[in-house]
């Protein structure tokens, strides 16, 4: 995979049962690859199991992954070169991870008295290695 665009959106804020506010984030990681192998996806509904974009382990899930074919074809004026360029010569893959900065993805919040939720884990997702599936721990912002 060849390393495009990395960008983060602001926090957003939920509240959940009039109470409960939790804070979240989106982290758009971008790729290009030749070919589309079914192991470009086996990162989706994992949750990072070492420090990853700066986010500590297990509050980092890789939600989905957006798969679009590219062509050469921008800048092209004659007919016969965008005829040439329009057969897709590779994918574009933007991963989705969504970042909690306290909740973490495999904990489930339950009423816990006074007015506080506690957290119980629960295996919902697997842990994934994210710095060895995206070949890096950190990438520069876009």
């Amino acid at each position: 995979m060849h390393f495009l665009a990395y960008a983060v959106d602001q926090w957003q804020t939920e509240v959940l049962g009039k109470v409960l506010e939790i804070d979240s984030r989106k982290h758009l990681l971008s790729f290009f690859v030749k070919r589309l192998r079914p192991c470009r996806f086996t990162i989706v509904h994992t949750v990072n199991r070492e420090a990853f974009l700066d986010v500590p382990p297990g509050l980092l899930l890789c939600d989905s992954v957006l798969v679009q074919r590219t062509t050469p074809a921008r800048g092209l004026r004659r007919v016969d070169d965008i005829a040439r360029a329009a057969a897709p010569c590779g994918w574009h893959l933007c991963y989705i991870l969504l970042e909690q900065p306290v909740h973490a993805w495999n904990q489930v919040l339950e009423a816990g008295g006074l007015g506080k939720a506690l957290g119980r884990d629960v295996p919902l997702f697997a842990p994934g290695n994210m710095t060895a599936f995206f070949g890096a721990s950190s990438f520069p912002r876009s």
